[in-house]
């Protein structure tokens, strides 16, 4: 039996894992909590109802600065409140196509002293 941290979303079999690829490593099991972060709508996590981003529900919000603007103060919000462990050092936010949100955040993982890169784009059609 394999030895992992968390089971990697979304479930899959794998050759060395079996039913439910594992993160193996912490800097795996943030990138995956990361984007589960920003991808849950509020009210979308049992008995936590305020965790999430939800940035699905921006896809229909006029594409403007104040946009980004929310989006970021959302989802530095969120952080300061799920992640103290981790130290923002930029929230990117950009619409590449009429249909669709990128997020892109630099983070340090202060516990591991590594800095890393998570980018997440959602649009209508994931």
């Amino acid at each position: 039996m394999s030895t992992g941290l968390s089971v990697k979303l979304p479930i899959s079999i794998d050759a060395t894992d079996g039913f439910g690829s594992l993160n193996k490593t912490f800097l795996e099991l943030v990138h995956q909590n990361l984007k589960m972060l920003l991808l849950t709508s509020k009210g979308g996590r049992i008995m936590e109802l305020n965790y999430g981003v939800g940035l699905r529900d921006f896809l229909f919000q006029q594409n403007s600065e104040v946009s980004y603007i929310d989006i970021k103060s959302k989802i530095l919000e969120q952080l300061d409140r799920y992640f103290p462990y981790l130290q923002v050092n930029d929230v990117i936010v950009t619409s590449p196509s009429q249909n669709s949100i990128s997020v892109t955040l630099d983070v340090l993982v202060l516990p591991l002293n590594i800095k890393t890169i998570l980018n997440v784009t959602e649009s209508i059609n994931s």
